[in-house]
């Protein structure tokens, strides 16, 4: 069985959109649908985040089953929905009348407020959801940094409250073995990044607190 997608847009807006292109100094090669432009976006956002995964869990290279999900961009005056697996579409909608300036009216009806008013009101909620994303990152990334001060801290810790200094005779041969051994460390460092699993994913994120 073959799928088809047959897709249609009026001339005019197509021309204008070439000519908006070359005015800009640019050339047109390709016109698309914006889903379907997004629906590419996303897979390759899958994709790159599925490499990502299977890198950390020590698989480098294999890729799961595709997934089906759904791609929703929501315009100022029309809504667009598509439902893809692995970048193959299977579901392309365009609601006109839909998006964000309804919000607004729907703002604007509900409270009396300005216009103006209820865009600024709108745009915030959106920016603190943005924040609170960022901040959720910053706490992981804080919790990644102490791993790593605590880590280092304890092995310094236990490396001189074990390792007697040598003597005087023996230190230049040491150094010339230490630095071999490091050599060795960093390209073991290497494997374990490119490969996985991290030493964070092996920590639970909660455990109890313990004085010393």
């Amino acid at each position: 069985m073959v799928r088809i997608l047959l897709v249609a847009t009026a001339r005019g807006a197509v021309y204008e959109m070439v000519r908006a292109v070359r005015a800009a100094g640019l050339r047109a090669t390709t016109a698309d649908l914006a889903p379907l432009a997004l629906v590419r976006a996303a897979a390759a956002a899958g994709r790159r985040e599925a490499l990502a995964r299977a890198a950390e869990q020590g698989r480098p290279g294999e890729l799961p089953p595709p997934r089906t999900e759904a791609v929703i961009d929501v315009g100022s005056d029309k809504v667009a929905v598509a439902v893809h697996t692995g970048g193959v579409p299977h579901f392309v909608r365009v609601a006109a009348g839909l998006g964000g300036d309804g919000l607004t009216h729907t703002l604007v009806a509900a409270t009396g407020m300005e216009w103006d008013q209820a865009e600024r009101l709108k745009r915030e909620a959106a920016i603190a959801k943005r924040l609170d994303k960022l901040d959720r990152r910053m706490t992981r990334m804080e919790r990644d940094v102490g791993i790593g001060v605590e880590m280092i801290a304890l092995f310094v810790r236990f490396w001189l409250s074990n390792t007697p200094p040598p003597p005087e005779s023996e230190r230049a041969a040491m150094r010339r073995r230490g630095g071999d051994r490091y050599d060795a460390f960093m390209e073991a460092l290497g494997r374990r990044l490119a490969k996985g699993p991290k030493v964070r994913q092996e920590i639970g994120e909660d455990f109890p607190h313990q004085e010393e």
